[in-house]
């Protein structure tokens, strides 16, 4: 199968850094057919579509969007469609990150695709000059630019949920809340309630499916041994607990998913 490029850029910006993990291009040189299967995201992309529509299927629900839309935190895998020339630019913001962006909380689109205008108003000015970009350099600077322009960095989060974050692979995903709260002086409720707003999740839902998604990942990479000891290394109880987040999140268990060629991370080439 031909596979598509796929470039990501960290950003240069220094106040974007602590937001953005990195600002994605992809294209193909000729005509191209996707229809595969998208994981389960624990984090929000800006999706800036530059080509022929793009169709989500969610649940047996479509949704196809022409430009600019984004994708908040899903607990669930989606089938994406799009045939013809392709040409997308992306943002992927850290799970805290795309809060100060947006400015609403993020639990209000969770498992939701949207038109990004309808939420940013006016994010979609720069369709053309990216359009029009003539490197891959300049369409970042492009993005970076109005990024700058939209962020509110009074609305930067706190600093613990971002300490939560860390520790979770540092810990196998093995954190009790209640004892990370006392731990840091923070009132759980509280932590909760900020958590959902910034991330769009609770942390416990969070850690169950960050989890999952580094596994997948391992699994995709092929950095693994086997099965059963990718599940443990990566805090799973035992196969059972393993297999039943699987079929929670993809519907299938880890071995049918591993054959299964729809998978949208095999189509890209990363770079």
């Amino acid at each position: 199968m031909e596979k598509l490029e796929l470039i990501k850029y960290p950003p240069k910006n220094e106040i974007l850094k602590d937001f953005v993990k990195y600002i994605w291009i992809f294209r193909s040189k000729d005509e191209f057919v996707v229809d595969n299967i998208l994981f389960p995201s624990s984090n929000i992309d800006f999706i800036l579509n530059l080509s022929d529509p793009i169709t989500y299927i969610m649940n047996d629900k479509a949704q196809t969007f022409k430009g600019f839309h984004f994708s908040g935190i899903r607990d669930s895998f989606s089938i994406v469609k799009h045939a013809g020339m392709i040409d997308v630019a992306g943002v992927a913001f850290h799970p805290t990150g795309a809060y100060p962006f947006i400015k609403n909380p993020l639990s209000e689109y969770s498992n939701k695709t949207l038109e990004l205008n309808d939420v940013i108003d006016g994010f979609d000015s720069i369709y053309d000059e990216l359009k029009n970009a003539e490197t891959d350099l300049a369409r970042v600077d492009i993005i970076e630019k109005k990024l700058l322009d939209i962020i509110d960095t009074s609305l930067t989060p706190k600093k613990h949920l971002n300490e939560f974050i860390n520790t979770l692979s540092i810990n196998r995903y093995k954190v009790k809340i209640d004892d990370f709260c006392q731990q840091i002086g923070v009132n759980q409720k509280t932590f909760e309630r900020d958590f959902k707003k910034y991330v769009g999740i609770t942390p416990k839902a969070f850690i169950k499916l960050t989890r999952f998604h580094k596994t997948l990942t391992q699994m995709i990479k092929n950095n693994y041994e086997n099965l059963t000891s990718l599940g443990y290394n990566q805090g799973y109880f035992d196969q059972t607990h393993f297999i039943k987040d699987f079929k929670f999140y993809m519907g299938t268990t880890p071995s049918k998913l591993l054959k299964d060629d729809s998978l949208v991370k095999k189509v890209f080439e990363l770079k």
